[in-house]
C-alpha cells in the first residue's frame, strides 16, 4: 500500500529531481601527498560503519517515507619514504557499501562505490615543493526509472566512473604558504533529463551527460599565528560534454531543449582557519558560471561555509558546521515549459546544518551525528510548483577503527 501511495505522489508531482549545479558537481581533491613517514613505508588500514535514519530519503515533497541505513566504509592507506625527506608516495583504496532497510527506498538510493587515491610529492628544498595527486572512482547505484506513461515502479541502475589528476607547485615560508595546481577531470555518468520531452511520441530522454574538464587553481595562505591562517583561493574551471547535458532550458530560442554544450567557471574563496582550543573555519565564495554555447545556465553563485568546535569538560569535541548558497540565473525562467518568455529568473536556495559530538577511544573515533538539509527553488519544471524543494533530517551514529 506505502509503495502505491509514493507511485501516486511521485506521478501527480511530475519530476521530482532536483535540477544538477555546477557547484556540486565539480570535483575538488585536495588528497596530496604532503605527509612526513616516521617509517619508510607505512599501512593504515582503517574501517568505518554508519547507521542512522533519514526521514526523507527519497527527497520528496511531501516526507511519506522514511528509512533506516547502514553504510559500510572499509580503506586501506599506504605512505611510502622513496627517498629520506625527499621523495614520498601516498596511495589509498577507499570502498563504500550503503543499504537501506525499506524495499523502495534500497531500489533507487543503494550504492556501492570504489575509490583509489594516488599522490606523489618531491621536496626539491625543504621550501619548494613538486607533486600531484589524482583519483579515480566508480560507483553503481539507482535512481527513478521515468518513461513515456510516466514514473516506473522499477528504479534503473546508474553507472558513474570519473578519473581526476591535479599536478601541483608549493613554496613554503613561515609566515605564507603558496600554491598553484592545474587539473584535467573526465567523468561518464548515466543521466537523465526531466525537461526532455521529445515530440516524437512524447517520450522522455535518456543519455550521457560524459564531459571532459580542465582548471587551475592558485592559494596564498598566510600564518597569523601557529594556530590560525588565512587564505585567498581564485579558481578556473572550464568543462565540455561529449554529449548533451542533463540540464535542458528554454535558452535563447524559448524551446526548451538547448543542452549545456560547454560551461566556464571562474570562483574566488576567501577564507579564515584556527585550531586552537576553539576550532573556528570560515569560508566565503562568489563564482560566475557561464553557458558559453546557450547562454541560458548564466549564473551568479555566493555560498558561506561556517565550522565550530569545542571540546566538552575535555570528554568529547562538539562540533557544528553550517552550509548556505545561493544561485542566480541572468536568463534561465522559472516556467519554460508553460511560459518561456517570462521575465521571472530561476533562483536555487540549498542550505545545510550539522552537530554532531566526537569521542575517541583507543582504535575507535564515535561520532553522534544530526544532519539538515533543505532546497529551495522557484523552478517550476512542467508547470509545478514543486520542483527542487524538499528538506531532510538524518540522524546517524558513526563508528570507526583504524588498525
Amino acid at each position: 500500500m506505502k509503495k502505491l501511495i509514493v507511485t501516486t505522489i511521485l506521478l501527480a508531482t511530475g519530476f521530482n529531481t532536483s535540477a544538477s549545479t555546477t557547484n556540486t558537481t565539480r570535483v575538488k581533491q585536495e588528497s596530496k601527498a604532503k605527509i612526513y613517514t616516521e617509517s619508510q613505508l607505512k599501512f593504515q588500514p582503517k574501517v568505518t560503519l554508519e547507521s542512522g535514519v533519514s526521514d526523507n530519503p527519497l527527497q520528496l515533497p511531501e516526507k511519506d517515507l522514511d528509512s533506516s541505513f547502514l553504510t559500510v566504509q572499509p580503506s586501506l592507506e599506504m605512505n611510502f619514504e622513496i627517498l629520506k625527506n625527499k621523495l614520498l608516495l601516498y596511495s589509498e583504496l577507499k570502498g563504500e557499501l550503503k543499504k537501506h532497510n525499506d524495499d523502495i527506498v534500497d531500489e533507487i538510493k543503494e550504492k556501492i562505490s570504489g575509490e583509489l587515491s594516488l599522490g606523489l610529492t618531491h621536496f626539491v628544498t625543504p621550501d619548494h615543493e613538486l607533486g600531484f595527486s589524482s583519483v579515480y572512482k566508480i560507483e553503481d547505484s539507482g535512481a527513478f526509472n521515468f518513461t513515456a506513461q510516466g514514473l516506473s515502479e522499477q528504479a534503473r541502475d546508474v553507472k558513474y566512473n570519473q578519473i581526476f589528476v591535479e599536478p601541483y607547485y608549493s613554496f613554503n615560508q613561515d609566515d605564507f604558504y603558496f600554491e598553484v595546481s592545474g587539473n584535467y577531470s573526465e567523468k561518464t555518468h548515466d543521466s537523465f533529463v526531466q525537461d526532455d520531452v521529445l515530440s516524437a511520441g512524447g517520450s522522455f530522454a535518456e543519455f550521457k551527460d560524459d564531459y571532459r574538464q580542465v582548471g587551475a587553481r592558485f592559494k596564498l595562505n598566510y600564518h597569523l599565528s601557529n594556530v590560525t591562517d588565512i587564505y585567498i583561493e581564485p579558481s578556473y574551471t572550464k568543462r565540455d560534454y561529449k554529449e548533451r547535458s542533463a540540464r535542458h532550458t528554454e535558452g535563447t530560442t524559448n524551446q526548451g531543449v538547448n543542452p549545456v554544450l560547454s560551461e566556464l567557471y571562474r570562483g574566488m574563496t576567501l577564507g579564515f582557519k584556527s585550531e586552537d582550543k576553539l576550532k573556528t573555519v570560515l569560508k566565503l565564495t562568489y563564482a560566475q558560471e557561464k553557458d558559453l554555447i546557450f547562454k541560458a545556465n548564466n549564473a551568479n553563485l555566493f555560498g558561506l561555509q561556517a565550522e565550530l568546535g569545542l571540546p566538552v569538560f575535555g570528554v568529547f569535541e562538539l562540533l557544528g558546521k553550517y552550509s548556505w548558497s545561493q544561485r542566480e540565473f541572468d536568463n534561465f525562467v522559472t516556467n519554460p515549459q508553460q511560459n518561456p518568455t517570462s521575465r521571472d529568473f530561476r533562483k536555487d536556495l540549498d542550505s545545510s546544518f550539522q552537530i554532531s559530538a566526537k569521542k575517541e577511544i583507543g582504535l575507535f573515533n564515535l561520532e553522534l551525528k544530526y544532519n539538515e538539509i533543505d532546497k529551495d527553488s522557484n523552478y517550476k519544471p512542467f508547470g509545478s510548483e514543486i520542483g527542487s524543494v524538499y528538506s531532510e533530517n538524518i540522524f546517524s551514529l558513526n563508528i570507526s577503527a583504524t588498525l
